[in-house]
Formats: structure tokens, sequence, C-alpha cells
């Protein structure tokens, strides 16, 4: 089952300011304190994280999308085993994802993934989801996509307003590395622009990591310049992405 948040008091094996070679929590577990300061477990991605400088979610592979359900799987079952046609995916990069079944039977409905098997291209992954299971049994005509957590393989922004961001690290961390993001309340983070006190702040458009004033619709707002900003330098933003 869907596991609940935790609060600051844990139990926690990994330190808000502390990065780790192996996971000590499900990328995505959301972590709060008492004044609402909110945190996510991450992964980077293949190049090294910042302090202060935005991180959005990787891109997504379309190998992974609109995938054929390799075997029928009846009510209750909570193992789904996926064909993909080229992409090669390490073991449980998928945790803490979602299976999303897009056509045919059992359209419309998502599922949270617990584990995934590692599989190599033109082969079948097989993901592990949570119970109570499939609600309405797949067949070999249904199609599904498979999410990763919007936290795990993160990337520091490259100035496309249009991707997901997913908070800012505390500290630097090195590649591949677990740490946390903190998604709510305040942090410094790198202007890539003046910016009005009380500006709602998105994504930068020309710097990557920074943060600039919304100033067009569809920009996603991640927060709020607390001060008012200089260009190129950090300057507190009360993020507000989760």
């Amino acid at each position: 089952m869907t596991q609940p948040k935790k609060l600051s008091t844990g139990p926690w094996s990994q330190g808000i300011y502390e990065i780790s070679s192996t996971a000590t929590e499900v990328v995505g577990t959301m972590r709060e304190d008492f004044k609402g300061n909110i945190w996510r477990y991450a992964k980077a991605g293949a190049t090294a994280l910042a302090p202060g400088k935005l991180t959005v979610s990787a891109d997504m592979d379309t190998d992974v999308e609109n995938c054929a359900v390799a075997a029928a799987a009846a009510v209750g079952s909570t193992e789904i085993s996926i064909t993909v046609t080229s992409t090669t995916v390490a073991e449980d990069y998928f945790r803490g994802g979602d299976l999303i079944i897009n056509d045919a039977a059992g359209e419309g409905h998502v599922y949270e993934i617990l584990h995934s098997t590692a599989v190599a291209a033109g082969t079948s992954i097989v993901l592990t989801i949570e119970e109570p299971g499939i609600r309405v049994a797949l067949t070999t005509s249904s199609e599904a996509t498979i999410m990763h957590s919007p936290w795990m393989a993160t990337v520091i922004s490259a100035a496309d307003q249009a991707d997901f961001c997913t908070g800012v690290p505390m500290v630097d961390v090195t590649a591949n590395y677990y740490y946390w993001s903190k998604t709510r309340g305040r942090a410094a983070v790198l202007a890539d622009e003046a910016g009005a006190k009380g500006a709602a702040a998105t994504i930068g458009s020309s710097v990557a990591g920074a943060a600039e004033a919304l100033d067009a619709a569809g920009e996603a707002q991640i927060g709020i310049f607390e001060e008012a900003a200089t260009d190129t330098e950090y300057y507190p933003i009360y993020l507000s992405i989760d």
C-alpha cells in the first residue's frame, strides 16, 4: 500500500545535509518539519548538483510510453510485465513512480510502482505494484506508460520553463547520489535577473539553475521572492512546489 509521509520525527537514516550512494528512502518520499518546510528524497542524474540551483525532473524516455502489456494480468495481480523495445533500465529506476494504463482494457487506472526489474533493450520489464493490485484486468491489447518519480535522476534546470521543477539541493550532490531536495519553505536560489520583492518566481529562461520573475501565461510558479533580487546572486525564495 502507499506509504504515509513521515514528519520531522522520522525516523530518518539520512540527514537533510547528507548525500548517499545508496537509497535510504523511496525516491519521492516527503519530509516535513514543525515549521512546514518540506523536502523530497531525490537522486541526482549523471551530472553533479549544487546548492541554490533549481533542479528539474529528467525527461521521460518515449520508449516506456504507450507500451504493450506483455501478458494478461487478472484483477488483484501485483506483477505486470511490460514490453520495452530499445531502452536499457536499471533495477528499481521506476520505484516510487507510477504505471498508467492509457489504452484498451484497464485504461484510466494508475498504480504506484514498488519495484521494477532491470531490463535490457528489446525485452520486458516486470513491475511490482501496490496492493490490492490490478483493479481492472489487463489484456495484451492494453497499453501502458511507465512514469519514473519526478525526483529520480534530477538535473539542474536548463532554462526551459516547461520543465517540472523538483526543488533546490541544500548541499553539493555527487552525480548519481541520493539527497534531500527542498520544495517548500525558504531557500537561497540563484537569480536569473533582477526581481522585485513579492514577485512570483519561476524557472529562469536564460541561466541554468536560476529563477526569475514569472511574467507570462503558462509559466509554472515555484515560489515568491521574499526580497528584491540582484541578477547572478543568490536570494531568498519561499518555495511552494509542494
